[in-house]
C-alpha cells in the first residue's frame, strides 16, 4: 500500500537527515512549504506543470504529511532509554512542523470544497457536514500544534502550559482517524479493495499507537510509584 511505502521512506529520510534537519531546520521547512505550494498551484491551475502521478497522489490524499505525523506519534511511545526515542526525539518538533506543512495542503483543499458545498451549494448531506466540522477542528488543532512546535514560540510560553497544550495531539489524531474512516469505510463496505486495504492499515496504525500510548503511561505510573517507595524507604 502507498501509505506503508511512504511511511518507510519518511522514516529513512528522518534517520539519514537527522543532523541536517536539526541544524538547518528552516531549510527543510521551506522545502516542505515549497512542495505544498507547488501542489496547490498545480491543482488550482495557477501554474501549468505536469506533476508526477505519485507526487500528486501522496499530496492530494495527505499521505506524505500523515507519514511524518505518524513518526511523531510513535516517537512518544518508546521508552526514554530506547535507542529509537534517543535518536529521533531531538528532531520530533522539527518533524512535526514538516509534517504539518505538508498535511495542511490536504486539509485546506478539503475545507474549501466543504465550505462551497455546505454554505453555497444545495442542502449538504450529514456526511459532508460532519466532514466539514471535523476538518475545521483538525485544521485549528494542527495550527496550534505546529506553531507551538517552533522553538522560538515554545521559549516564550510557560513550560507547564506548553505541555498541556501538546495534549491536544490526542484529539487531533483521533479526529484524523475519524476523518479517514468517514471516507474510506463506506467505500470499503461497497467492496473497494484499495479502500479495504487502507482501512486495515490505518486502523492497525492508530490502534497500535493507542495501545502503546496507554502501555507507556502505565509503565511511567509504575516507575513513579517505585521511585516514591524507594525515596520513602531511604528517608526512614
Amino acid at each position: 500500500m502507498i501509505f506503508i511505502t511512504t511511511f518507510v521512506g519518511t522514516v529513512l529520510f528522518s534517520v539519514v537527515f537527522k543532523k541536517p534537519i536539526k541544524r538547518f531546520a528552516i531549510i527543510f521547512y521551506v522545502l516542505a512549504l515549497a512542495v505544498s505550494i507547488l501542489y496547490l498551484a498545480s491543482f488550482y491551475n495557477w501554474i501549468t506543470v505536469n506533476l508526477h502521478p505519485l507526487y500528486s497522489l501522496i499530496m492530494q490524499k495527505g499521505i506524505l504529511g500523515m507519514a511524518f505525523m505518524v513518526i511523531v506519534m510513535f516517537i512518544g511511545v518508546f521508552r526514554e532509554e530506547s535507542r529509537v526515542r534517543k535518536y529521533l526525539m531531538p528532531i520530533r518538533g522539527e518533524l512535526s512542523i514538516i509534517g504539518s506543512l505538508l498535511l495542511i495542503v490536504h486539509i485546506v483543499r478539503r475545507l474549501t470544497n466543504y465550505i462551497t458545498i455546505v454554505f453555497y451549494g444545495a442542502a449538504a448531506s450529514t456526511h459532508i457536514v460532519a466532514a466539514f466540522w471535523i476538518s475545521l477542528t483538525i485544521f485549528i488543532l494542527l495550527l496550534l500544534l505546529a506553531v507551538t512546535s517552533f522553538n522560538v514560540i515554545r521559549k516564550l510560553m510557560d513550560a507547564r502550559f506548553w505541555k498541556r497544550l501538546q495534549t491536544l495531539a490526542y484529539p487531533f489524531f483521533i479526529l484524523v482517524y475519524a476523518h479517514i474512516m468517514l471516507f474510506l469505510f463506506p467505500a470499503a463496505l461497497a467492496g473497494g479493495s484499495t479502500a479495504k486495504e487502507s482501512v486495515i492499515v490505518y486502523t492497525v496504525v492508530f490502534v497500535a499507537y493507542g495501545v502503546l500510548r496507554i502501555w507507556a503511561q502505565l509503565i511511567n505510573i509504575k516507575t513513579r510509584k517505585i521511585s516514591l517507595n524507594i525515596e520513602e524507604a531511604l528517608s526512614t
